[in-house]
């Protein structure tokens, strides 16, 4: 079978009416003219006054990741407006996103179809919107993702320096995909550590230690560097169940998917996503607490497809990888 980068054309073919479909659920336009507060005003206000400043001074002006603020300058400069940016970036990070599936799962209609389930999800305006950093960064995450996949080192750390510059909050996610490899295939310890994170989950009794245990972290990956103001503290943390739902399907297919793993791609997609589902349960007693949430639920959709190929597709019909950079896996659990 042809590797899934030749096939172009019809990756193209299915990608172009998943765009046209984020299209359809985007109004950034509407949203930049009526938004009175959140960092949205910030980034309107900047986004004018880069069409007045020079490059250099501009970058050294505005308080934001320097990857970010020179992306708002060239598209300033180009014409487009702040709305038009934001519809740009959403377009780019939906056209990565649908890459990285396609090459998870094996398949361009797979792929379509989990970029659909991405622009289905909550978050997904959100990403265009106030968390424009974060969805920014999303694209060069995704980028050092598939590097990292194909073994590719030096591409990996270009992407995520370029992610790290885009939002800070980056540097978490990337290493956390790098650490996944160090996680043991065991099935029965990633069950029972999950098992004991989602009890302290529900009964809120995580939300007591969980400063003492993530903050530190959090803080330093800039997530939380305004963390004492009375905005953070007033900020609803402890259980919540849309993200207990999203959880419970995320780290059960991600179990099955390292269970049912062909290649060590799937191993470390499912043990990144359930890595991060902890860190976010960990991290229940902090506010703003669902933005670690945020990228783990992101890959829903892109386990799910995967899981689906891998339990009905015969494995001769799975992309042949490199043996220097994708390691197949046996599908039986090692210490299970």
């Amino acid at each position: 079978m042809r590797s899934i980068r030749q096939l172009w054309f019809p990756t193209l073919l299915f990608l172009a009416p998943v765009l046209f479909f984020a299209v359809s659920r985007t109004d950034y336009a509407n949203y930049a003219s009526y938004a009175l507060e959140g960092d949205i005003v910030a980034y309107s206000r900047d986004f004018v006054y880069a069409t007045r400043a020079t490059f250099l001074v501009y970058m050294t002006a505005v308080a934001h990741e320097p990857v970010f603020i020179a992306m708002h300058w060239v598209y300033a400069n180009l014409g487009l407006s702040i709305s038009d940016s934001m519809l740009a970036n959403s377009m780019v990070m939906v056209s990565v996103y649908y890459l990285y599936s396609v090459r998870q799962s094996d398949s361009v209609i797979l792929g379509a179809i989990s970029t659909v389930g991405l622009i289905m999800l909550p978050w997904f305006e959100q990403l265009g919107q106030n968390t424009l950093r974060q969805g920014f960064s999303l694209i060069f995450i995704l980028a050092s993702f598939l590097a990292i996949n194909d073994g590719k080192q030096y591409r990996s750390i270009l992407f995520a320096a370029l992610a790290i510059g885009s939002h800070y909050s980056a540097a978490l996610f990337v290493a956390i995909y790098v650490l996944a490899d160090f996680v043991p295939r065991s099935g029965k310890l990633i069950v029972g550590a999950v098992t004991l994170i989602f009890v302290g989950y529900i009964t809120n009794s995580i939300s007591g230690i969980s400063n003492i245990i993530i903050t530190p972290i959090l803080a330093q990956a800039g997530l939380y560097a305004q963390y004492s103001s009375e905005m953070f503290l007033s900020y609803q943390v402890g259980f919540k169940l849309l993200f207990f739902a999203y959880s419970l399907v995320q780290c059960l297919a991600s179990v099955l998917l390292i269970k049912s793993a062909v290649k060590k791609s799937d191993e470390r997609l499912g043990k990144y996503c359930i890595l991060m589902t902890v860190i976010y349960m960990l991290a229940s007693g902090l506010p703003y607490y669902n933005r670690v949430a945020m990228m783990p639920m992101l890959l829903l959709p892109v386990v799910l497809v995967t899981l689906y190929a891998r339990i009905t597709a015969p494995r001769r019909f799975f992309r042949q990888t490199d043996p220097r950079t994708e390691t197949h896996s046996s599908s039986r659990w090692q210490g299970a």
